[in-house]
């Protein structure tokens, strides 16, 4: 069976036509793939930027009220009022990000546990210390700090 050279020519020129369009095909889908996988990085970049902003703001609040209670001026309360109003827009945020992460929202459910626990000891040793002076407030929680 003898094929002509034109014929030969076409299905040669299909042959590297369709290896062509395959990798064309690979390159594509790697391509994608390759920028889903740099969304999903950038996701976990802002998680991790929000998680690291959320415990300076708790350090600087636990540090601030420790300041006011050892000194007794109120200046050093403005880290632990500044770190009130900016921790739960934090943890909000943070659900927001983690919503399909059923496994991390029950756990940033049991940091917001912790964190309203330890304001709320911070917020007993100022008002301690307002009323009674500095020993009746290093009394309370004497266990070691939230960090």
């Amino acid at each position: 069976m003898n094929i002509s050279t034109q014929r030969r020519v076409s299905i040669g020129f299909g042959f590297v036509l369709g290896v062509i369009s395959l990798i064309g095909g690979a390159a594509v889908w790697s391509i994608n793939h390759y920028t889903e996988a740099a969304k999903q990085a950038d996701h976990i970049q802002e998680i991790l930027l929000e998680l690291e902003r959320l415990i300076s703001d708790i350090k600087d609040a636990e540090t601030g009220q420790r300041g006011y209670i050892i000194t007794g001026r109120k200046e050093f309360l403005e880290p632990y009022h500044a770190g009130l109003t900016l921790i739960k827009p934090r943890h909000n945020k943070l659900t927001r990000y983690m919503a399909n992460e059923h496994q991390l929202i029950d756990e940033l459910d049991e940091v917001e546990i912790l964190m309203d626990e330890k304001f709320a000891e911070m917020k007993q040793k100022i008002q301690l210390r307002e009323a009674k002076g500095l020993a009746a407030a290093q009394v309370v929680g004497r266990q070691p700090s939230f960090f």
